[in-house]
């Protein structure tokens, strides 16, 4: 494994936090009940822009067309977009504190007192 080994396990590394992004994305409405666990959801959710860092480094510093223009093209718009969107989410889109859905119970139907 001497094949620029440190970018290609960052790159495994991207893959398995990816994929973990994903699954959490999957399960929010089950472990964001509450407004503690809603705020540590979006806290593990956010490591997807780690990923997705990890994922971009790989891809310069182990990807055999990395040194094409086209590549480093691609490379430069999709950074300048993704920081750019992280920008305007950081300084303009600032959301309201969100809170947790009220839990529901439900009612039996037909029921008499």
């Amino acid at each position: 494994a001497g094949y620029r080994a440190t970018w290609v396990g960052l790159g495994t590394i991207a893959a398995y936090l990816l994929l973990a992004v994903a699954a959490l994305g999957l399960a929010r409405g089950r472990l964001a009940t509450t407004p503690r666990a809603a705020a540590i959801w979006r806290a593990l959710h956010a490591t997807g822009y780690l990923a997705w860092a990890l994922g971009l480094l790989h891809g310069i510093f182990a990807g055999t067309d990395s040194g094409k223009a086209w590549v480093i093209a691609l490379y430069v718009a999709c950074a300048t977009l993704v920081l750019g969107a992280v920008g305007y989410r950081l300084t303009v889109a600032r959301p309201a504190v969100r809170t947790a859905a009220p839990v529901r119970v439900p009612t039996t139907v037909g029921a008499t007192r």
